[in-house]
């Protein structure tokens, strides 16, 4: 079972998914790729053309659509047996717990919270009552910020131990030389065990063809400092080739970082599991879940 953990799909028709324009000044010129399919249906021929096939998905839609969640609701029809979906919502917005109850409802079974685009830290206080109505439903939270930032992520952390928290794109590792990055910030939250880590970055940071070797000393490091149930994988399945490259020689830790660990952070309350869960009733396994301005 692997699950690609960093899907963010995008419609062509601006008509009935328009973008956010200056509503967040972040994704101000942003909109869909008219040269790029990134349809559900797209994104599932990708997976299965895979070398080793993608057996499910987990979606945010791309943030310039702001904080409508259509669209990201609209893909789960007639998919949700291999695909799931998060939500995208205003931290600060008082009406935002509500709409998160709404949408967990309705099949969504994650929230995606980006500083860099909210203009907020992750533990402002206007932004508890949501987490609190993410901590109630049950569900995970995926949080995008910069390495110099995690601070906040710790903080969290220890307020809602309850809540799986999964750190994005582990800090966007992107450099010119990846023997000058580093995961040592990353991996200082492993002390919290309700805390996941999202890799997705070596494509980003290599300088070499895939399999992008020259990144792989980065994945070990996270790997072992959280364990590989607690490390989540995401290849862009309908963006670059994916694999089990890291771990040719570790059965059970590519099991874990490829399909396993993923299962477990995106719980429905209701013990309706979304698409990324449903493998729990394959494998018995139990939480895992990364690019770019998305």
């Amino acid at each position: 079972m692997i699950i690609d953990t960093c899907m963010h799909l995008s419609s062509p028709d601006t008509e009935r998914y328009p973008p956010c324009g200056d509503a967040i000044p972040y994704f101000a010129t942003g909109g869909p790729d008219p040269t790029r399919d990134a349809s559900p249906e797209h994104l599932r021929r990708c997976m299965l053309a895979q070398e080793v096939p993608v057996d499910r998905a987990f979606n945010f839609c791309n943030g310039w659509y702001g904080w409508d969640n259509s669209l990201a609701m609209d893909v789960l029809l007639g998919n949700d047996d291999w695909l799931g979906c998060g939500a995208l919502l205003d931290p600060a917005d008082p009406s935002s717990p509500d709409e998160l109850r709404r949408l967990v409802g309705a099949g969504a079974a994650g929230l995606r919270i980006q500083p860099i685009v909210t203009g907020r830290p992750l533990d402002d206080p206007a932004a508890t009552p949501l987490w609190e109505a993410a901590a109630e439903l049950g569900i995970a939270i995926d949080v995008n910020l910069p390495q110099q930032d995690y601070d906040q992520i710790a903080r969290r952390a220890r307020e809602f131990p309850t809540i799986p928290i999964v750190v994005d794109h582990c800090g966007w590792l992107v450099g010119s030389d990846p023997e000058t990055l580093t995961v040592d910030i990353p991996c200082e939250l492993a002390v919290y065990p309700n805390v996941h880590v999202k890799i997705t970055f070596c494509h980003v940071a290599s300088r070499e063809p895939y399999p992008h070797r020259d990144t792989h000393f980065l994945v070990h490091q996270l790997v072992e400092a959280f364990g590989a149930d607690r490390c989540l994988w995401g290849p862009h399945s309908y963006m670059t080739t994916c694999g089990w490259f890291c771990f040719e020689n570790h059965r059970a830790d590519r099991e874990q970082l490829h399909g396993r660990g993923s299962e477990r952070a995106w719980v429905h309350v209701r013990g309706r599991v979304s698409a990324v869960l449903q493998a729990r009733r394959a494998v018995g396994g139990g939480p895992r879940m990364g690019h770019g301005r998305t």
